[in-house]
C-alpha cells in the first residue's frame, strides 16, 4: 500500500478513497536514496575475522569493490535486472488474475480477508456459509464466456515471421488458461542454463575443427535479401493489360529520373489545352503519360535507365507467394491462410493532393496519410536490365473503415475495398503490420506494428537512413504548397458509374440515387456535393467549406469517374438542362418545378421531392439557384450528361 505517493501530485487516483484504502494520498515521493553514504565509511577486512559486537544493529557490513569505480555512485540501478523475466512474471500474474488460474492468481481467500482487516473494499470480503466460502466478483472478474473470448483471441493471433513464438500452442481454450513454455517445468532456470552450456561447449569444439563455422551470433535470415528476393510459389503469368499499365505507371511516378519528363508532359498539356483546371491536367497526365514516355524514349536519346523505364516492362511477370525485402518477409493473403504466421499486412504513407474548390488550378498542399491493406499478389516487373517488385493489395477505405478508439489503437475494417482502381504499391516502400481481431468489435481488427532487425545486416548502420527512399512525390514537382490548411473535409465516395448503371436498368431517378447514396453515408445534413472517386481522383466539400480535395495513392488509375472530371465544361449544355428544370424561366428551380421535371424520369412522391430539395438547396431558401445547380453539375458531369440525354 502507499504506492500512490509516486503518482503526480494532480493525479486523479490520489483523491479516490473507496477504490483504495479509504484515504486520500497527500504524501510525495521520498527523496533519492543515497546508498553510497551507507557504505563509504565501512572498513572492510578481507578474510575470516572475529565479529565485533555492535551497540546498534549493523545493516551493512561489507563494501563491494564496485564502489571503487568512478561512475558507480552515479548509477540509478546498481544491480542486474532481468527485464525479460520481469515482464514474463508480471504478464503471468495478470493473466493468472484475469483467468483465475489456480496457483497463479493473486486473488484468494487470504487476500480478501486482509482487505477486510485493513478496512478497504469491504464489499469484496469473503462470504462464509455452512459448506463453502464465496468470493464476491470484483471489477476484473471474468465470466466463463468472457474467458473463452479472451483465450480465443489469443489463440487466433497470427504474428509475422520472427516476431515471437506461435502463441496458439500456449493457449488452452478448453481449460481457459495458458500452458507452460519451458522444457523442465520443475526447474525452468535449470533448463535455460542447460541450453547456454550446450551452446558454449559446441562453440568451443568448433574452434578446433577446420572448415566449420562457429555458432556465435546467428546470421540474419534477411542477409543478402534487403533489396528483394522472391520466395516460394514462383510462377510466370501474363497479367491483363490494364493491370500491367497501372503497375508500370506506379513505377514511373516514383522514379526520380523520370521527374523532368513528367514536368515536360504536364507543361505540354497546359500549353495545348489552355484554360483547364489543375485537376484536369493531373488526370489527363496520368492517363497518357505512359504512352507519351514510350514514344519519347524511342525518338530521343536518353539515359539507358530512362529508356528501359520508358519502354515499359516485359508483358510476362514473375509472381510469388512470399517475398523478402527491407528486412521483412511478406506473404500473400492466400499464403497466410496456409501458414501459422501473418505476413500479408502492409501500411503505407502516401501523398494526398488538395486543391481549392473555387479554383481547381490552385493547389493548397500535399498532405500525407497512412493507408492499410493486405497483399493479394506479388509481382516482379522485368525492365530487362533491372527488376522492380510491386505488391497488389486490397486497401482499407480511409473514410469509412478506419478509426482510433479511446485507448489510442487504430482499428480497421478489412472487409472494405476502398481503392480498387489503385491496388499496386512499390514493395520497397511499405512497412509490415499485422491485424488482431477485436473481440468487442468483431467487424474491426487492431493494427499492430511488425518489427525487424536489420542493424548490421548488409552493412546497415542506421535504420532511419536506410528508410529514406529515392522517390518522386506524385507529380508535384515545381508546385509550392501554401500554408493554408482547410478547416474541414468530408470525402464522400459515390460510385457514379454503378449508380448510373443501376438507375438506367431499373428506370429510376438518377438524381434520387445520388441523394440515397448520400443519405446512406450519413452525410445528408452537411454534404454539399460530391464527385465519384476511385482513389484516383475526387472532389468533396462540407457545407461552409470552400476547399476541394483530390485523393491520390501511388499510381492513379484510369476509370469512368476520371472521364467525368476530364469532360469539357460545356456551359451551353448546363444551361439547357437548367432551363429544362426551370419551367417559368425565373432563374431558379422551385420544389414544384423539380417534381414536375422528375416525373419524366419516373414516378416520384412529394416526400422524395422535398428530400431532394433539402439536399440540393444548400442555402435553405427554398429554391435551387443557378449557382447551386452549377456546383452540382460540375461535381457530377457524367451523371448530368445522362440526365441531359433524357431531357
Amino acid at each position: 500500500m502507499g504506492h500512490r505517493r509516486f503518482l503526480p501530485t494532480s493525479h486523479v487516483y490520489r483523491k479516490k478513497k473507496n477504490e483504495f484504502d479509504g484515504n486520500t494520498e497527500h504524501r510525495t515521493m521520498r527523496k533519492r536514496f543515497d546508498a553510497f553514504s551507507r557504505v563509504e565509511n565501512l572498513n572492510v577486512v578481507l578474510g575470516k575475522t572475529k565479529k565485533n559486537s555492535c551497540s546498534k544493529r549493523c545493516y551493512l557490513e561489507k563494501k563491494s569493490i564496485f564502489w571503487d569505480l568512478p561512475y558507480w555512485t552515479h548509477l540509478d540501478v546498481r544491480h542486474c535486472l532481468d527485464v525479460m523475466h520481469i515482464e514474463k512474471n508480471v504478464c503471468d500474474s495478470l493473466l493468472g488474475l484475469l483467468l483465475n488460474i489456480p496457483g497463479k492468481t493473486k486473488d484468494g481467500i487470504n487476500v480478501r480477508k486482509d482487505m477486510v482487516d485493513m478496512g478497504i473494499r469491504k464489499e469484496l470480503g469473503p462470504v462464509e456459509t455452512a459448506n463453502r466460502i464465496y468470493l464476491p466478483p470484483a471489477c476484473y472478474t471474468l465470466s466463463k464466456e468472457e474467458k473463452m473470448k479472451f483465450c480465443k483471441c489469443l489463440h487466433d493471433i497470427k504474428v509475422p515471421s520472427n516476431y515471437s513464438a506461435n502463441i496458439k500452442r500456449l493457449v488452452s481454450i478448453q481449460y481457459c488458461k495458458l500452458l507452460g513454455y519451458v522444457r523442465n517445468r520443475n526447474r525452468p532456470e535449470g533448463s535455460i542454463v542447460e541450453g547456454y552450456a550446450s551452446e558454449e561447449v559446441i562453440e568451443f569444439c568448433t574452434s578446433y575443427l577446420e572448415g566449420v563455422k562457429s555458432i556465435g551470433v546467428p546470421q540474419s535470415i534477411h542477409s543478402g535479401k534487403l533489396e528483394g528476393v522472391g520466395g516460394i510459389g514462383m510462377k510466370t503469368l501474363i497479367p491483363g493489360h490494364d493491370n500491367l499499365q497501372l503497375a508500370h505507371l506506379l513505377v514511373l511516378k516514383h522514379m526520380a529520373c523520370i521527374g523532368p519528363y513528367a514536368n515536360e508532359h504536364l507543361n505540354m498539356l497546359r500549353s495545348i489545352n489552355q484554360g483547364k483546371d489543375e485537376m484536369w491536367y493531373v488526370m489527363k497526365h496520368n492517363k497518357e503519360f505512359s504512352n507519351w514516355m514510350k514514344n519519347k524514349v524511342m525518338t530521343t536519346k536518353v539515359d539507358e535507365t530512362v529508356k528501359r523505364l520508358g519502354q515499359g516492362p516485359d508483358f510476362r511477370v514473375k509472381s510469388y507467394q512470399s517475398y523478402d525485402i527491407n528486412g521483412y518477409t511478406f506473404y500473400t493473403k492466400d499464403q497466410d491462410k496456409k501458414s501459422t504466421m501473418q505476413n500479408s499486412g502492409v501500411t503505407l504513407i502516401a501523398s494526398t493532393t488538395e486543391f481549392d474548390r473555387a479554383d481547381r488550378s490552385k493547389m493548397l498542399r500535399i498532405a500525407k496519410d497512412s493507408y492499410y491493406g493486405v497483399i493479394q499478389e506479388i509481382w516482379e516487373l522485368d525492365y530487362h536490365s533491372f527488376i522492380i517488385p510491386v505488391f497488389k493489395c486490397k486497401w482499407v477505405n480511409n473514410r469509412t473503415s478506419i478509426k482510433v478508439d479511446n485507448h489510442g489503437f487504430t482499428l480497421v475494417d478489412l472487409t472494405s475495398d476502398g481503392y480498387a482502381s489503385e491496388p499496386f504499391v512499390l514493395a520497397k516502400q511499405v512497412t509490415q503490420v499485422f491485424y488482431v481481431n477485436d473481440p468487442s468489435k468483431p467487424r474491426f481488427h487492431i493494427v499492430l506494428q511488425g518489427k525487424r532487425r536489420i542493424l548490421g545486416v548488409d552493412n546497415v548502420t542506421n535504420e532511419d537512413e536506410y528508410d529514406q527512399f529515392d522517390d518522386l512525390p506524385p507529380f508535384s514537382v515545381g508546385i509550392q504548397p501554401t500554408t493554408r490548411i482547410p478547416d474541414c473535409y468530408t470525402v464522400v465516395v459515390v460510385w457514379v458509374a454503378a449508380v448510373v448503371c443501376i438507375a438506367l436498368r431499373l428506370r429510376i431517378r438518377l438524381l434520387h440515387c445520388i441523394v440515397v447514396v448520400l443519405r446512406c453515408a450519413g452525410l445528408s445534413g452537411n454534404v454539399r456535393f460530391s464527385v465519384g472517386v476511385v482513389c484516383c481522383g475526387g472532389v468533396a466539400v462540407c457545407s461552409g467549406c470552400t476547399e476541394a480535395r483530390v485523393i491520390s495513392v501511388g499510381a492513379v488509375g484510369i476509370s469512368a469517374v476520371e472521364e467525368t472530371i476530364m469532360a469539357d465544361d460545356d456551359k451551353a449544355e448546363r444551361d439547357r438542362i437548367f432551363g429544362a428544370f426551370d419551367a417559368n424561366k425565373d432563374g431558379k428551380i422551385s420544389s414544384a418545378e423539380l417534381g414536375e421535371s422528375l416525373t419524366k424520369l419516373g414516378s416520384v412522391s412529394a416526400e422524395e421531392v422535398q428530400t431532394m430539395m433539402e439536399e440540393l438547396d444548400t442555402d435553405g431558401d427554398g429554391f435551387i439557384s443557378y449557382e447551386e445547380f452549377t456546383d452540382f453539375y460540375n461535381a457530377n458531369r457524367g451523371l448530368m450528361k445522362d440526365v441531359g440525354k433524357i431531357f
